[in-house]
């Protein structure tokens, strides 16, 4: 697929850190990585969802909350024929949040529009590659090789937490994954050990690599206007729990659901991922923030309505009190 660097800075190592990922008292170290679509479709709400959900989880990074993090951004585009790419990917990890900031900054919405499909497999294999590699944050991977392949072991990886903001529909078009150190997905969170001979590039849709995510301690939160709840819930539902039939787990889980939406706005739906406690926990207080903010607001307007109305009525009176002079006409209002 065609792939374009978001920026010359982003492609540098991440500075070094040391190897204590974590303190007694605070959370372990992860990875957080920004799924964005790039299409025009998204342009409306861009602006909502990076201050109701990015911003307060960038936030959250910089004050430490979520502990040690890294940070990635994918930008992914639409399948049409007048797209000029279809991927742009900050190329590693970085523990800086300015330079996320600078790079979501930076980001031009093109392409696409409302019957444009854009390529979600795409952005799902370069975030799949990201966290293959190796970690500033990780401890050192264990020495011993593999018992069932003999293969050396893959560097030691943290917990990876994407948010994927979505705001079209997805192409069905297949992409190759090299399969990574042996491990060949025979199904749903079943992956299976081979030996070296034996691993092939398989053709992957985005729910297959979904699944291969979900082996690879990934987890997905989505974000996206209600008019697309279908496709939020699919992909939502099928890489916490695996494919199921949307409508039946719907009805038979729909507290469970509930639950997990976090959307700060009636035209919102935000799912987090059980498996994302800290980054929940930021959105929930942000939800109340906003709640309690809203309520000051409405007080204020109360308020300011309620002195109004007395004061014209004070003014009225007033009026209808003082005596009427000879040949004056009486004031708008008053009581003759």
């Amino acid at each position: 697929s065609q792939q374009r660097p978001m920026h010359p800075a982003s492609s540098a190592p991440a500075p070094s850190a040391p190897t204590s990922t974590s303190t007694p008292s605070s959370p372990p170290a992860t990875r957080f990585l920004i799924l964005l679509e790039g299409s025009v479709a998204m342009m409306p709400h861009w602006l909502d969802f990076r201050g109701l959900y990015v911003e307060p989880l960038l936030r959250a990074v910089d004050r430490g909350t979520l502990g040690a993090c890294e940070m990635s951004v994918v930008v992914f585009y639409t399948s049409d024929p007048f797209s000029e790419m279809r991927l742009q990917s900050s190329g590693g990890w970085t523990q800086s949040v300015s330079e996320v900031r600078h790079l979501l900054d930076g980001v031009q919405f093109c392409c696409g529009a409302n019957c444009s499909e854009v390529c979600l497999t795409d952005a799902l294999s370069e975030a799949l590659y990201l966290q293959s590699l190796p970690s500033a944050l990780a401890g050192p991977p264990d020495p011993n090789p593999d018992p069932l392949t003999g293969l050396p072991p893959r560097p030691a990886r943290l917990p990876c937490h994407c948010l994927l903001l979505l705001a079209s529909d997805v192409c069905r078009f297949t992409t190759v994954l090299p399969l990574r150190d042996g491990v060949v997905p025979i199904g749903p969170g079943t992956p299976e050990r081979m030996g070296c001979k034996a691993r092939l590039p398989h053709m992957y849709d985005y729910n297959e690599l979904i699944h291969v995510m979900r082996s690879d301690d990934m987890t997905l939160s989505v974000v996206g206007p209600k008019d697309r709840n279908t496709i939020l819930l699919t992909l939502f539902v099928h890489c916490r729990f695996g494919p199921v039939a949307l409508q039946s787990f719907f009805h038979e889980h729909r507290e469970q659901l509930t639950l997990a939406n976090v959307g700060l706005s009636r035209q919102h739906m935000c799912l987090v991922s059980p498996g994302w406690a800290p980054g929940r926990e930021v959105l929930h207080a942000e939800k109340k923030l906003l709640a309690a903010q809203s309520r000051t607001l409405v007080a204020q307007q109360q308020g300011a309505h309620h002195t109004a109305a007395a004061a014209a009525a004070a003014t009225q009176h007033s009026h209808a009190g003082r005596p009427q002079m000879p040949g004056v006409p009486a004031a708008p209002g008053a009581v003759p």
